[in-house]
C-alpha cells in the first residue's frame, strides 16, 4: 500500500445550510481529492466510532493524485484586440499556445486582465502543470 501526505480540513456550514463539510487534499498536488457532506447527527455517530455513516462524496482530481503540483509564469506577447469578447478571448488562447507546450497549461484570462501587464504588448501569465515526483524539474 502507497502512502502520500495529505491535508484534512473540517467545518460546519453556517446560514441556512446545517451540517458538516470535510475536504481531503493531496499535499503533492494540492489538489482536493474528496469533498464530503455529512449531517451533524451522522458525523457525531462516525466521531463516536460507529462504522458506515453514510454521506455524500464528491470525488475529483484523482487522476492527480501523487503528483508534483508546478507552476511558473511567463511574458507573453499580446495586444488586446478591442473587437469583442469573444474576439478577445480567442486571441489570448492563440497567444498561449506557443508556451504550452511539456504539459504545461495557461490561464488564458490573465492575458484580458491589465493588472497582469508588464508593459505594452506583453502579459504575464500563469502556467500549472502536474508530473510524476520522479519527474521534477
Amino acid at each position: 500500500m502507497k502512502t502520500l501526505p495529505a491535508k484534512l480540513s473540517i467545518g460546519r456550514y453556517s446560514g441556512s445550510r446545517e451540517g458538516i463539510h470535510i475536504d481531503v487534499i493531496d499535499e503533492s498536488s494540492r489538489v482536493t481529492i474528496v469533498e464530503l457532506d455529512v449531517s451533524f447527527e451522522e458525523f457525531a455517530k462516525a466521531l463516536t466510532g460507529m462504522y458506515g455513516v453514510p454521506c455524500v462524496a464528491e470525488w475529483r482530481g484523482t487522476e492527480l493524485i501523487g503528483k508534483q503540483h508546478q507552476h511558473k509564469t511567463e511574458e507573453v506577447p499580446f495586444r488586446y484586440p478591442f473587437m469583442g469578447k469573444g474576439k478577445a478571448e480567442k486571441a489570448a488562447k492563440e497567444a498561449i499556445k506557443p508556451f504550452e507546450v511539456g504539459g504545461w497549461r495557461g490561464d488564458w484570462t490573465d492575458c484580458l486582465n491589465w493588472h497582469r501587464r508588464v508593459r505594452d504588448g506583453v502579459q504575464q501569465v500563469s502556467f500549472t502543470r502536474y508530473v510524476d515526483a520522479e519527474e521534477q524539474a
